[in-house]
Order: structure tokens, then C-alpha cells, then sequence
């Protein structure tokens, strides 16, 4: 996966969602998260496991990623 290339591609969404976490505090963050990633197109969380929001947040803040918990995506993808 290339995250660089879905940074590139989809930068104004990226930012739409970082506007809405920052701004939006009567929507659960998730649900911000996932409906900027619909609005993409593309799946926030891969087959195998990974989350994309979190992966692309670590490229940006050049942190190492961790794949999160499967009790955790499964979580998360349902807001």
C-alpha cells in the first residue's frame, strides 16, 4: 500500500478530515474518520488488518506505525 500516493491523490479529504477533528467535537471522531474515507472511495482498513487513517497519520508525523488491535478496528469501523 502507498500511502503516499493516497496522501497525494486525496490531500483536500485528508485535510477535510483534520478540519473536522479539530472542529467538529459533537461528532465522534470515527465517524468523521470513516465518512472522509467514503467520501474517498477507499477502504479505511485493509484485509489485512491495517488501518489507513492510522497509517497515513504516522507518515505525516513521521511515526512509526503499529497495526492496532483487531478489537479496535473492528471498533472503529463501526461508527
Amino acid at each position: 500500500m502507498n500511502i503516499q500516493a493516497i496522501i497525494d491523490a486525496h490531500s483536500a479529504e485528508i485535510q477535510a478530515i483534520k478540519s473536522g477533528l479539530a472542529m467538529d467535537f459533537d461528532a465522534p471522531a470515527q465517524r468523521i474518520i470513516n465518512a472522509g474515507f467514503e467520501r474517498m472511495g477507499i477502504d479505511r482498513f485493509t484485509r489485512q488488518g491495517d488501518d489507513l487513517w492510522e497509517m497515513i497519520s504516522c507518515h505525516l508525523n513521521g511515526w512509526d506505525y503499529e497495526r492496532p488491535p483487531a478489537r479496535l478496528t473492528q471498533r472503529w469501523a463501526t461508527y
